[in-house]
């Protein structure tokens, strides 16, 4: 993965920027709200239950040099890896403003500068929203896999669509 250090974009005015460590904890409150507020019902409960605010300032900060933000306050994050954009997230009260559409199109940038000639993701397949989001930006579903989520009290198994795009 290239080193988001440096890298800054405007896209639909919005100011897309890499994570800084000043941003941590209010990059995992947007994590924590929006995902729950995403997932709530959709997944095991045992998922949910280990889904806490310390949970994803733990992930966050073991992943934080391939995660970039909207807004110099941070309004949602992306996070891309070995193709797959992992993560992509918006405060509830900015969705519909063109932020997930900015953060979508840096994280497909991030996966062509990182070479991949494709990018995947998974996306819940009750999640509708997030279904709609990514057809409507040219990803398609390609499979439903299960997959395997690793928490501190055992793991869960997801169905989830894979999506991929050519970039």
């Amino acid at each position: 993965m290239n080193d988001l250090s440096t890298h800054i974009w405007m896209a639909e005015d919005v100011l897309i920027r890499s994570l800084r460590p000043d941003d941590l904890k209010a990059v995992a409150t947007v994590w924590h709200d929006a995902w729950h507020d995403a997932h709530g019902g959709l997944v095991p409960e045992l998922l949910t239950k280990t889904r806490t605010m310390r949970s994803f300032k733990n992930r966050l900060s073991r992943m934080q040099d391939r995660v970039i933000v909207a807004g110099e306050t941070p309004m949602g994050f992306c996070a891309v890896e070995n193709g797959e954009l992992e993560h992509l997230f918006v405060a509830s009260g900015m969705r519909g403003t063109g932020i997930a559409d900015a953060l979508l199109d840096a994280g497909e940038a991030q996966i062509r500068a990182s070479g991949h000639q494709t990018g995947f993701l998974f996306c819940l397949p009750k999640n509708l929203r997030a279904v709609r989001f990514y057809e409507r930006h040219g990803w398609e579903r390609t499979s439903l896999e299960v997959n395997s989520v690793r928490t501190h009290l055992g793991s869960v198994a997801i169905k989830a669509l894979r999506f991929e795009k050519p970039l």
